[in-house]
């Protein structure tokens, strides 16, 4: 967190309550990342106050998708530093999901350990 932006740097299901500069906003992610590339985090600020939500987007990951609830949103201009950026949040749940769309390979001739694969 800094200021009034949430970075999302891990994709593990769990909640939390950040507190930013001006106000507090509750976060609930869902994944079975590693096992599939599908990420949802749901939002709900306390204000309608401006504010910005950054995902990491992992070097590997060469395709995508994304949807800001169930509408399909393009990266084109909102990716910045590795980071999607999203800003203007109301005071509603928003629903935010990606896939970043890989498959597993690994324990061919000899390998101990699985190896994750951008598609």
């Amino acid at each position: 967190m800094s200021g009034n932006e949430i970075f999302v740097h891990l994709f593990a299901t769990g909640d939390a309550e950040l507190n930013l500069d001006s106000q507090t906003v509750s976060i609930r992610q869902k994944t079975e990342y590693p096992w599939n590339g599908k990420v949802s985090i749901e939002i709900l600020p306390e204000k309608n106050e401006k504010w910005t939500l950054s995902v990491r987007i992992p070097g590997w990951c060469r395709k995508a998708s994304l949807k800001v609830n169930g509408k399909k949103i393009s990266f084109s201009g909102i990716v910045k530093n590795g980071y999607a950026k999203f800003a203007a949040f109301r005071r509603e749940r928003t629903t935010l999901r990606w896939n970043s769309h890989y498959r597993w390979e690994g324990l061919a001739q000899g390998q101990k350990q699985l190896e994750q694969k951008a598609l």
